[in-house]
């Protein structure tokens, strides 16, 4: 094994498409971290992201007591507007359709065997090439990425059912490709929280550039939990929307999809379960 880094921030998100929290160390097992997306706005259709309403981003969310595999633990909900309110409150509701004026339901996750909750809204063939070129946010003369890598059940359901993650459980992200994009484009801001990952690495000096782009297909240790990286990560609209510590840039996305090939990091899936900490070595295989 050839050590790539180590764990410099873990990122945990109770609310698909809001703001997440930092933590130290938490157990990861197959089914991703611990109460990661345990929750998702759903407007009685199908499941939302912030690649829907951006304004999603403008929230945060965080668990007051640190949840459990399998249980569906309240989280704490910030609206922008400094008010503070718990996942199972009926008012979050009214708190989120008025901030994006349409009526959304917060939901935790529900059974796998609920399929119509996590099935897509129904789309004829054009319909769902309009809606995939919205979601991912590009521009006349910009590719779309390559359908076919994408799980086919994908195209039916807005996210595995008994899941509220759009392609893995994981997500892992370099030091490295952020510096590398950073260079490309030293005008933007490349905060990490644009891109949503789970695992942050802080890359060893001697590896530059976008170091996860190689890691399609192998296999990463981190610390005592064993990773399968199955694809880089194709990005999509939500890297270059505001939120609270950054505003709207375009320039980030169109950066990602002419120097990146459209990726910057990678999908991950783990394949044991083990407690990650900041500060584990991070190995590749």
């Amino acid at each position: 094994m050839a050590t790539v880094g180590r764990v410099k921030e873990i990122w945990r998100y109770a609310v698909k498409s809001m703001g997440g929290e930092k933590l130290k160390s938490t157990p990861v097992g197959p089914m991703g971290i611990d109460g990661d997306r345990g929750w998702a706005m759903h407007d009685d259709a199908e499941i939302l992201s912030a690649r829907h309403y951006p304004k999603f981003l403008m929230c945060n969310a965080r668990y007051l007591e640190e949840p459990r595999a399998g249980k569906n633990t309240v989280a704490q909900v910030d609206f922008p507007d400094g008010s503070k309110v718990m996942s199972d409150d009926a008012a979050v509701n009214g708190k989120l359709t008025a901030l994006i004026g349409k009526p959304i339901t917060l939901k935790p996750l529900q059974p796998v065997e609920d399929l119509d909750y996590y099935r897509r809204r129904p789309r004829n063939e054009k319909e769902l090439m309009d809606y995939l070129w919205q979601q991912f946010g590009r521009e006349p003369g910009e590719p779309m990425p390559d359908m076919t890598q994408f799980p086919q059940e994908l195209m039916e359901f807005a996210a595995f059912p008994g899941m509220h993650y759009d392609v893995t459980p994981l997500q892992v992200l370099t030091t490295a490709s952020l510096a590398h994009m950073a260079g490309k484009n030293p005008g933007a801001n490349w905060d990490v929280r644009r891109f949503r990952p789970n695992i942050l690495i802080e890359t060893n000096g001697g590896l530059t550039g976008l170091v996860e782009a190689g890691w399609a297909g192998k296999n990463l240790r981190i610390g005592e939990l064993n990773v399968h990286c199955p694809a880089p990560t194709p990005r999509c609209a939500m890297t270059m929307q505001a939120q609270r510590e950054f505003a709207f840039d375009k320039t980030i996305l169109r950066t990602i999809v002419r120097e990146g090939s459209q990726n910057l990091g990678a999908y991950a899936v783990a394949a044991n379960a083990a407690t990650i900490s900041v500060g584990d070595t991070v190995e590749l295989n």
